[in-house]
């Protein structure tokens, strides 16, 4: 006997294994957002959009630097000016050549042309400076706007932490209510027996129980959900299991005014930032087009050498300067300046109407923020309240007092007063994640994210 209980707890033991192996890992509100801004694919392209910034920087920048290519040709052929200018160029001319049937019917004649050649700009009109200080001002707006990517993203992540925490209170609401349920059923079954109840008393519990146990599923595939969203938020491949270590409490009120609350959101959101470059961008782009119609001077140098066989070379150079201004272009450069001026008065309208939809979405979330606060502290009392009153009906329906009407109606105010105090939390919190993140305050809505 004693053989057979320690083989089968050693059975037990190894069939319990599996579920200890897959216990679902620990995870804090703060690591979910980390593991968002690590692993979230739209953070990880805005990151690539700004190393490609970085990039056309470099490209502009190259238009001020001198240009150097070198290449090597060959060439064959029997056309009388070419053939002659070969060896012209290869420093083989001889008497000979200058017979009119030599010239006019020349024999076939190769070249291998080696070739240097040295581009130095000394003013383009103003182009390249103006197109560098544009890729800047890209850079930095595509910097700004990778920093709004990363707050969108943690307030994203966050949100769906705090969507899995009520779904999972409301299943622990739901589990409370089904027990209470069946409390009442079998309070009403034991009144029945003693004939101090009617059938049709237990059949209303009965239903009440159904109800209940409909509803725990409805919680349960709800919080299911729930977890799928928060895998996808924070870049997650698959489903796994976390089990969510941070409680769903409301904590603090939001400190400050509604005006202090705005001037932040001037001042740091980085999408209102990267609207500000953009417009920087345009009107730089007005001010190139105007120069356009300058003159443009360059320098240029050649080295090269020319040989039919390689045995022997003739080399040259050329040194030159150029002055280019265009008189006449078919109205391009007219139609490019309007162009500009028109994308600038879009990009200072862009700038009005995106500050103009912050400034809203500020004050929205500020007193969503105040007004889900103060439910918290309403709707706990009437938890407390309705936990009460639940006790007393139960007693006075045990004493013959209170019908079962009642006693289900208690029951069914304290699940709803329950499932509301948790949504007025969630609310609450929620809203001041929607008040950083529309604020542009990520570092300290990353700090507040930090709540064990």
């Amino acid at each position: 006997m004693r053989f057979a209980k320690k083989a089968l707890g050693a059975a037990l033991a190894i069939l319990a294994l599996p579920c200890l192996a897959a216990a679902a890992e620990p995870l804090t509100l703060s690591q979910a957002v980390s593991r968002a801004l690590a692993n979230n694919p739209g953070v990880q392209a805005a990151q690539a959009r700004v190393g490609a910034s970085e990039q056309r920087v470099r490209q502009a920048r190259s238009a001020l630097f001198p240009r150097l290519d070198v290449s090597e040709g060959y060439q064959d052929t029997t056309s009388p000016l070419w053939a002659f200018g070969t060896r012209l160029n290869q420093g083989a001319i001889t008497a000979a050549d200058f017979d009119p049937r030599q010239l006019n019917d020349p024999s076939a004649i190769g070249n291998f042309n080696t070739a240097v050649a040295l581009s130095v700009p000394v003013y383009d009109s103003g182009q390249s400076w103006t197109r560098l200080a544009q890729a800047k001002a890209g850079q930095a707006a595509e910097g700004f706007s990778g920093e709004s990517v990363r707050q969108q993203t943690a307030a994203r992540a966050a949100r769906a932490y705090l969507g899995v925490q009520l779904a999972r209170k409301n299943v622990a609401v739901m589990e409370q209510s089904l027990e209470t349920a069946k409390a009442h059923e079998d309070l009403i079954s034991a009144k029945l027996q003693s004939g101090f109840a009617v059938k049709s008393d237990l059949l209303r519990a009965s239903v009440a129980r159904a109800r209940v146990e409909q509803e725990l599923r409805k919680a349960r595939t709800s919080e299911k959900i729930a977890r799928f969203y928060l895998n996808a938020a924070m870049g997650e491949e698959g489903t796994p299991e976390f089990d969510l270590v941070t409680d769903l409490s409301a904590g603090e009120p939001v400190s400050g005014d509604e005006q202090e609350w705005v001037a932040k959101a001037e001042k740091g959101r980085p999408d209102l930032q990267a609207a500000r470059k953009m417009q920087e961008a345009a009107e730089l782009a007005v001010k190139k087009a105007k120069l356009a119609n300058l003159p443009a001077v360059d320098l240029r140098g050649a080295w090269e050498t020319n040989t039919e066989d390689f045995g022997d070379f003739k080399d040259s150079y050329t040194l030159g300067a150029q002055v280019r201004l265009n008189l006449f272009s078919g109205f391009y450069n007219d139609a490019k300046a309007k162009e500009a001026v028109q994308d600038l008065a879009a990009a200072r309208a862009n700038v009005r109407a995106l500050s103009e939809g912050i400034g809203v979405s500020v004050r929205e979330a500020y007193w969503n923020a105040q007004r889900a606060h103060g439910c918290v502290d309403v709707s706990a009392l009437s938890v407390t309240q309705a936990e009460e009153a639940l006790r007393i009906i139960t007693e006075r329906y045990q004493a013959g007092l209170y019908t079962v009407v009642n006693l289900l109606d208690a029951a069914d105010a304290l699940e709803q007063s329950r499932l509301l105090h948790y949504r007025n939390i969630h609310d609450f919190r929620v809203a001041v994640v929607d008040l950083y993140a529309s604020s542009g305050n990520g570092e300290e809505m990353l700090t507040q994210t930090q709540t064990p």
